[in-house]
């Protein structure tokens, strides 16, 4: 949050709220927050979380599209761990909606990251593609094609702790079920990751994810 220099006059739209983690960390800082997402389940835990700020809206949105609001409507946009900059097109649109020198704070996986490894592993093992690698630096040279300017990174470690193999399941179920794949692939798909989860958990049962987050800020 240090990072994305909150303002309390500032207009904000985050993109890929989820289940309001940060929403709620930035509502008490600013003027408006328009929270999306693009699945309806993190939204509705979202709005529990944050019900405490009036300033705070919520919407659906499909990031393959364009985004569904006037140009120059927003001082800051939120980016967490959308995907949104590996799409040139939606970089643009980011643009599009920022005010004349508007900040973009975007966060995604850095180089080190456990889980991609582990659920490609597992999309491998039911015969699907492997997810391709994040490449902060990518993202970077993408940001400075879309207009912006003053494009810093800061990559930062962390680790998540689930008390067993079941738990983690548990939390990637609540990403939902990926747009276009049938119930029967998606219960197939978490069998084959929970199989490659528990060769990665500890002799007390604990599971531990690791990985690099990598922060990129910057102004239109």
């Amino acid at each position: 949050m240090a990072g994305a220099g909150l303002r309390p006059d500032d207009d904000i739209l985050e993109l890929g709220a989820g289940t309001g983690v940060v929403t709620k960390l930035a509502a008490p800082h600013v003027r408006s927050l328009l929270a999306t997402d693009i699945t309806p389940g993190m939204l509705d835990v979202a709005r529990r979380a944050v019900r405490r700020h009036p300033h705070v809206r919520f919407a659906l949105v499909d990031y393959g599209e364009p985004l569904p609001f006037l140009d120059r409507s927003f001082d800051l946009v939120l980016s967490g761990l959308t995907y949104v900059q590996d799409s040139p097109p939606a970089l643009e649109e980011v643009a599009r909606v920022l005010k004349p020198r508007g900040r973009l704070a975007l966060s995604m996986w850095g180089r080190k990251y456990h889980e991609l490894t582990l659920l490609s592993d597992a999309l491998e093992a039911i015969g699907r593609p492997r997810i391709p690698p994040p490449s902060p630096d990518r993202v970077a040279r993408s940001l400075e094609r879309a207009g912006f300017r003053a494009v810093e990174r800061r990559d930062l470690d962390l680790a998540n702790t689930f008390a067993d193999v079941g738990e983690y399941i548990d939390y990637r179920r609540g990403f939902g079920k990926p747009v276009g794949a049938s119930k029967a692939l998606y219960e197939r798909y978490l069998s084959s990751v929970r199989r490659r989860a528990e060769q990665d958990a500890g002799p007390d049962g604990r599971f531990t994810l690791g990985w690099t987050l990598s922060v990129l800020t910057a102004r239109r």
